[in-house]
């Protein structure tokens, strides 16, 4: 199934072409929460700004947005041969006999139950308290035909609401400040612009796996996209390139496993001044791509990444949320549990993401795209 459903995009990708780039433009917001269209600097990028300090700016106007879905993309071609991000030239060791040894040797049986993740949550963040979350809108996950990000919510004891994709049209996302949209990701086209704009208004969203195609690289152009190229359903290495993040609180490892599904898109950055990858995989790294686009290894097998956009900021899994067990039959098996963590790297990030949005505080000036606040 999933492997006719990427088989009719590719087809249909080569088919159409790649379009004419237009010039794209930035989100600029004065003091009245009005967006206008300002173009973007011709100027060559800058490496991507430390991330809190990015935070801080993006009030001020670091906005990385084109200014309307309708606008075409620039989509500019990585330079070949040339490090693209410097910034995260941590681990550039080739895939070697370590690596293969490190993989060969992970469990894939791991028990990791919902008390075991609360138990993380509350070591990695003894400030939080989960039961002051009074507002059942605050995280809303969209279902999807793979991801089942509802497993994790509900063992940490996330209070969430759970939506078809097609009721985006008609809820409020006012009091929302984080929203999970589960692989494989169809959302209506009518309600693309609104998450784009809630967004850009200060919302976290998580996306996961092939997401990124169906909304993401639509919904916010010029960022990330995905590079045709499908995974293996296996478990992979994961090296983390930021380990002072405040998405990798809880960590506490520099290599991890990470289960990726079965034909996962993999991405290739546009804009590495402003994307930030968390982490990436040398093994898969040997089958992407994006070997033949940079000469950057760390944005060789990306496994997840995040960027601002306006307010708000995204961050893409290359896999799922869930536990993703090939086990169905038993319960809270997590192939890639991190030793002794209690919890796996892909939602360690995830939460730790979720946390931050739940955090920030709420908005309630709107865009005049959306006066209803949704």
């Amino acid at each position: 199934m999933k492997q006719a459903l990427l088989t009719a995009l590719s087809l249909a990708m080569l088919v159409g072409g790649v379009a004419a780039a237009q010039a794209a433009s930035e989100w600029v917001e004065d003091d009245h929460t009005v967006f206008q269209a300002q173009p973007r600097s011709s100027a060559a990028p800058q490496p991507a700004p430390d991330r809190l300090a990015a935070q801080k700016t993006a009030g001020a106007g670091y906005l990385t947005g084109s200014a309307s879905m309708n606008k075409k993309p620039i989509n500019p071609p990585l330079q070949q041969g040339r490090i693209l991000s410097p910034r995260y030239a941590l681990q550039q060791a080739n895939l070697g006999a370590g690596t293969e040894a490190y993989i060969a040797g992970l469990r894939k049986d791991n028990v990791v139950s919902p008390d075991m993740m609360k138990a993380w949550l509350e070591r990695s963040h003894p400030e939080f308290n989960l039961s002051a979350q009074s507002d059942p809108l605050a995280v809303i996950e969209v279902k999807g035909a793979w991801d089942k990000a509802d497993q994790i919510l509900t063992g940490l004891g996330v209070r969430h609401r759970t939506i078809k994709s097609k009721e985006l049209l008609d809820i409020s996302l006012a009091s929302t400040k984080v929203l999970v949209i589960n692989c494989e990701g169809k959302v209506p086209q009518e309600a693309m612009e609104k998450v784009r704009q809630w967004v850009v208004r200060g919302g976290y969203l998580i996306s996961t796996d092939w997401t990124l195609h169906s909304f993401v690289e639509k919904a916010f152009p010029n960022t990330i996209a995905w590079n045709l190229g499908k995974t293996p359903g296996n478990v992979v290495d994961a090296v983390i390139l930021d380990n002072d993040s405040a998405l990798l609180k809880g960590v506490g490892v520099q290599r991890a496993p990470w289960k990726l599904d079965e034909e996962s898109q993999m991405v290739k950055v546009l804009r590495p001044d402003i994307v930030h990858i968390l982490a990436c995989s040398r093994k898969l790294g040997t089958m992407d791509t994006n070997r033949n686009l940079t000469s950057d290894q760390n944005q060789w097998g990306i496994l997840a990444c995040e960027f601002p956009f306006g307010r708000g900021r995204v961050l893409h899994l290359v896999g799922h949320y869930d536990y993703n067990s090939p086990l169905t039959f038993t319960r809270y098996i997590l192939p890639d549990a991190i030793p002794g963590a209690g919890i796996g790297l892909r939602q360690a990030i995830s939460t730790n993401f979720l946390l931050e949005g739940l955090n920030r505080p709420t908005r309630t000036a709107v865009s005049p795209l959306d006066q209803s606040g949704r």
